[in-house]
């Protein structure tokens, strides 16, 4: 992480040295630059030596920035002003002497705000970037085993010329974490706001996570009731389980499957299910979309009963019926035509009926049936 900062852009280009930068070289860069103006950098200094915090704010200012400093000394100050207050840095010792014995280097002091700890006793092999491997500290054996990732850049009392490099990167970090923050909760809104059901499974088939549609098209209460479920409890029967799950566990898109499922009340309906499995860093994931289609499939079979009583109708009429398409195709005709033309029901649906007009007749008939359909 120093290799890092001392190569970012702001060195001298022959020594390496980092040099003194103008408030312009910080702007657009961090959230304190809004419509061209400055903002403070709002700075917490914990337990921190009166003298290294006079040169931590010399060189912050030589570098542009407008510290605004809160100093503070115990934990419980720590975490009462972390709290209340939204800092952009805390500046603080490794070893926080004045509450070693309390508990901030057992993991209580940790959140979001980014940490540049100045400490000397340090060795530069005890920082790797931010990570969540615990730094222990030289002197006493303390480990802090907090959230590392908040931690910066650990930088020499005696050297705090990279000071504001650290900061900015710290700026840069929060802005980073701020939008992917921002874009999560896009994420939950569309994810909560969806007029269909959204949820997430595990590859074992358990629900993690399910949105309000979701929640009422299963007739379930409370989340708390429903995550942790087998999915195979909201399918009608274990085929349809399987006919969801089998293309998914081998790593298939499911779209626009028609399934049965259950209600937690045990009434069923039809769903149309759509679902992928996502790779989550070490973790995969199925998600997947639910649109109740049940009144739907209820017209679809409406339609199908009233079509099957029609054809009923039409093949057992005792007059010669043919139902035909518009080029001629029958698509349905009644026993009763089969003694006048001497062919089998079977034999003429699917064939064209002008074939069984006389060839001196086709053109006129044709003429006929064009009228028809006009």
């Amino acid at each position: 992480m120093r290799g890092a900062l001392k190569d970012a852009h702001g060195t001298h280009p022959v020594t390496g040295h980092p040099v003194p930068l103008k408030p312009s070289d910080f702007l657009g860069r961090s959230r304190h630059a809004h419509e061209g103006q400055e903002q403070p950098l709002r700075l917490l200094m914990a337990d921190l030596d009166c003298q290294i915090a006079a040169r931590c704010v010399s060189e912050l200012k030589s570098a542009g920035f407008e510290p605004l400093v809160d100093e503070v000394k115990t934990l419980s100050q720590i975490r009462e002003a972390l709290a209340t207050q939204d800092y952009d840095v805390v500046l603080t010792p490794h070893l926080l002497p004045s509450i070693t014995e309390d508990a901030a280097l057992e993991g209580q002091i940790s959140g979001k705000t980014p940490f540049i700890l100045i400490d000397s006793a340090a060795p530069e092999s005890a920082f790797n970037g931010p990570s969540v491997t615990p730094i222990t500290a030289p002197s006493d054996g303390k480990t802090w085993t907090g959230e590392l990732s908040a931690v910066i850049d650990v930088l020499p009392p005696d050297d705090l010329r990279r000071l504001p490099f650290a900061v900015n990167r710290a700026l840069e970090v929060t802005a980073l974490r701020e939008e992917k923050e921002a874009a999560h909760q896009r994420y939950r809104d569309l994810f909560e706001r969806s007029v269909a059901g959204i949820y997430q499974a595990s590859l074992d088939g358990r629900i993690l996570d399910l949105n309000d549609a979701g929640m009422r098209m299963l007739a379930c209460s409370s989340k708390e009731r429903i995550i942790g479920c087998p999915l195979r409890e909201i399918t009608a029967s274990r085929d349809e389980y399987d006919r969801l799950m089998r293309p998914l566990l081998d790593r298939q898109t499911v779209t626009g499957l028609e399934i049965e499922l259950q209600r937690r009340n045990g009434d069923p309906f039809w769903a149309l299910a759509s679902a992928s499995v996502l790779d989550y860093g070490k973790e995969a994931l199925i998600e997947g979309t639910l649109i109740e289609i049940t009144e739907w499939k209820r017209a679809e079979e409406s339609v199908r009963q009233s079509e099957k009583r029609f054809k009923a109708l039409v093949e057992n009429s005792s007059d010669a019926i043919s139902l035909v398409d518009a080029t001629g195709k029958v698509l349905l005709s009644s026993h009763a035509v089969s003694p006048i033309f001497g062919y089998a029901l079977e034999e003429r649906v699917g064939k064209n009926l002008f074939e069984l007009i006389h060839p001196e007749d086709q053109q006129h008939v044709a003429r006929s049936f064009q009228k028809l359909l006009q």
